[in-house]
């Protein structure tokens, strides 16, 4: 029922933004370089939730601070070893029941699923990547932020791409 409205939804969108192309007839370059802005932006916010999010569970696992090895100073010895088994414990079942293609670096499944899949990343994946990623790095402390930050620009670009194929020469004149 939900999916359905969200469906109708973005189908209304959608037209919506056909018909102001067709009003006001933009070129091509124009229209990709709306398109980039849009992409860019979106991609933009998501690495800012990524970033607020990371933090969000450092301040609930270790506390607030901007130096991540001060934090782990004042911890218990047991808590140190304990955090990335809790960690594993929580992330492990989220990729594994949520999505399964989930792991690996970014960069390179972006590219595989640009050449293999059509451009098409679930977004299921890009969230699960996104707070699996929040949740590690401040427990294990080894992994990179820019990884989860890669895929967000993609999962607005996929949907954007396969609306606007949908209909070939849309921008023709």
């Amino acid at each position: 029922m939900v999916a359905a409205k969200a469906g109708r939804g973005f189908n209304r969108i959608r037209r919506a933004l056909f018909a102001l192309v067709e009003r006001f007839r933009p070129d091509e370059t124009t229209v990709m370089v709306m398109v980039a802005v849009f992409v860019g932006l979106m991609g933009g916010f998501g690495a800012i939730l990524f970033r607020f999010l990371v933090d969000f569970f450092q301040g609930l696992v270790l506390g607030h601070g901007e130096d991540t090895v001060a934090l782990l100073v004042g911890i218990p010895w047991w808590q140190k070893i304990l955090l990335p088994v809790a960690g594993g414990l929580v992330v492990g079942p989220l990729v594994h029941f949520l999505a399964r293609e989930a792991k690996g670096h970014g960069v390179p499944e972006v590219m595989d699923a640009m050449i293999f899949k059509k451009g098409v990343i679930r977004p299921a994946v890009a969230a699960v990547k996104i707070v699996a990623s929040a949740i590690t790095i401040p427990v294990v402390v080894r992994s990179g932020a820019k990884d989860p930050s890669c895929k967000s620009a993609p999962v607005w670009a996929a949907p954007w791409a396969k609306c606007c194929a949908t209909r070939p020469n849309v921008y023709a004149p």
